[in-house]
């Protein structure tokens, strides 16, 4: 078993700590009194709080032999869950293979009992301390998902389809962050998406490729469905061979059905949450391209909370749906093919410090990818024409990542006003290179077919011509007196409500004003120089903006 899995309390251990803990909690009807480890069990498990104290008490009844019923459980649980919550939660857990409905018997009321108990290989891994076997048995994260799908969909025969929505619908509830699950989330039809996940599970196990036979012969009461997707395979119009992310490699049976299998790009498409250690990722492109330096991955990528007015979320919902994986690909399908602009180009522009850049950054690390941040600084130079070429190589290497099969990155063009600024008569060698570059970046920009974000502060500076290079110009106003408040009480948690609307009213800040008030409160605090918290953040408030007060002298004074 690896570090990284191992607990410091023996499992045994835990579940029976546990289990007095959540019996004591019911006969005093108090909340259950945290268990220090298991916020670290839970994270090794991948189990919720409930999940947990249901194993607890199972595992305590079946060491003795008995069933828990889910009444009693319900009984255990009556602070946390009802009846039907528990049931539900039951169920999840035999759909895990970690418990099973059995019959035993009571040794005190002498009659058979029926109800959920652990099942004897999880009850060996909990003896022999190894929580790396349950933690395998839940279909979380892609490695898993693709594992259970084998076990329940691909290694029997014949399947009722209902029966596969029911399991389909489940993994991708599951899942939700997955960009497979997005594919399978996009698709209506359930025969496509149990071959899109067959075709990723062979791939997964390092079978040679998935037979279209699977879907033809062993599927039931679906016959139209699968009807029309061998035709669309045997065409090669079935959508993920149209896009080169899976390929015909033969066929069986004298022609009647065919081998498919992912390509490397399909790899990158749908698997790319597998780590490069695990089977499945031998084939990938990821590596065959090097990103840009400075390029941040979306696991770099901080979360955070971000507000808005309500005026303003129809078009941050639709960014964050257009930079989706799945969406991107079907919305470049609905476009005609002698359509230049493929791509989806955004520009963010409004009052500083509402949130511009952070946007940028939390579409990036919702949607999975590379951001590449653009350094006017490092485009520019001191040479003739060394300026122009290093415009046009920004967007030929971003280009050739396309092609090798990187998921599309976001090239984010932060603070823009230097590459999409007003073009001008030239009066010297300064503004024929400016002029230059902004006739490459409009040119550019009139077939590009990836995603790239901008921003600026002063659009009162852009060239006309890049207005409608922008499919969405995106606003950024100063927020209004609700949010300021919600603004303040997100900044500094500790605010009561009154004081956050007194600040809002005092000292309407844009966000990033904001934040720089609340490190410079944490540091007060730590460095012991804070008084009471709300004089310290109105003296702080004072001293951020230097702008409307008078400034106070530097140097000498002159002396008369």
């Amino acid at each position: 078993m690896s570090e990284s899995t191992k607990l410091q309390l023996p499992l045994v251990s835990f579940l029976k700590e546990y289990y007095q803990r959540i019996i004591a909690a019911a006969y005093d009807q108090s909340p259950v009194v945290p268990h220090p480890m298991a916020d670290e069990v839970r994270a090794v498990l991948k189990f919720n709080q409930i999940e947990l104290m249901i194993l607890a008490i199972a595992y305590h009844f079946t060491r003795e032999g008995r069933c828990i019923t889910v009444q009693s459980l319900s009984e255990l649980l009556q602070r946390n869950l009802d009846y039907d919550q528990v049931d539900t939660m039951v169920d999840e857990l035999i759909r895990f293979n970690i418990l099973e409905q059995n019959k035993a018997g009571n040794r005190v009321s002498n009659e058979w009992e029926f109800g959920p108990m652990i099942r004897r290989r999880v009850m060996q891994a909990i003896r022999e301390d190894d929580p790396k076997i349950l933690a395998s048995l839940k279909p979380i994260g892609l490695a898993g998902m693709l594992e259970y799908a084998r076990q329940k969909l691909y290694d029997y025969d014949t399947h009722n389809i209902q029966d596969v929505k029911d399991e389909l619908k489940f993994l991708i509830k599951l899942n939700p962050e997955l960009t497979l699950t997005e594919y399978l989330g996009n698709i209506s039809n359930a025969v496509e998406q149990f071959a899109l996940l067959g075709i990723c599970t062979s791939h997964y196990t390092e079978q040679s490729s998935f037979s279209a036979q699977y879907v033809a012969n062993y599927l039931q009461y679906c016959r139209a469905e699968q009807t029309l997707l061998t035709e669309y395979i045997h065409l090669g119009t079935w959508w993920p061979i149209k896009q080169g992310l899976v390929s015909i490699k033969g066929e069986h049976f004298m022609g009647e059905t065919y081998a498919l299998e992912l390509t490397a790009k399909g790899v990158d498409a749908f698997l790319s949450e597998l780590p490069d250690h695990l089977p499945g990722r031998k084939q990938s492109l990821r590596k065959a391209v090097k990103l840009p330096k400075g390029t941040l991955m979306p696991d770099q990528i901080k979360k955070v909370k971000l507000l808005f007015d309500e005026e303003m979320m129809p078009v941050i919902n639709d960014l964050r749906a257009l930079v989706k994986p799945s969406f991107f690909k079907n919305y470049q399908q609905t476009l005609d093919a002698g359509d230049r602009m493929r791509g989806i180009t955004v520009l963010l522009h409004g009052h500083p410090g509402t949130g511009k850049t952070e946007l940028a950054l939390q579409l990036a690390r919702e949607s999975k990818r590379p951001l590449i941040e653009v350094n006017v600084a490092n485009i520019l130079s001191k040479w003739v024409g060394e300026s122009e070429q290093n415009t046009r190589k920004l967007f030929r290497d971003y280009d050739e990542l396309m092609e090798h099969g990187q998921r599309e990155p976001i090239l984010f063009l932060n603070e823009c006003d230097a590459l999409l600024s007003r073009r001008m008569e030239v009066g010297h060698s300064v503004d024929k290179m400016n002029n230059s570059m902004q006739n490459i970046v409009l040119d550019e920009l009139e077939r590009f077919r990836g995603i790239l974000l901008a921003t600026t502060n002063m659009t009162k500076n852009l060239d006309a011509a890049f207005e409608r290079r922008f499919l969405y110009k995106v606003m950024f106003r100063k927020p209004s007196q609700e949010l300021l408040v919600k603004l303040w009480k997100l900044s500094i948690p500790r605010l009561k409500e009154a004081d956050a609307q007194m600040l809002a009213v005092r000292f309407p800040f844009a966000p990033g004003e904001m934040r720089n008030v609340a490190r410079k409160v944490k540091l007060r605090m730590l460095l012991g120089n804070g008084n009471a918290l709300l004089d310290t953040i109105i003296a702080l408030c004072q001293e951020e903006r230097w702008s409307g007060s008078t400034p106070k002298s530097l140097g000498f004074k002159s002396q008369d």
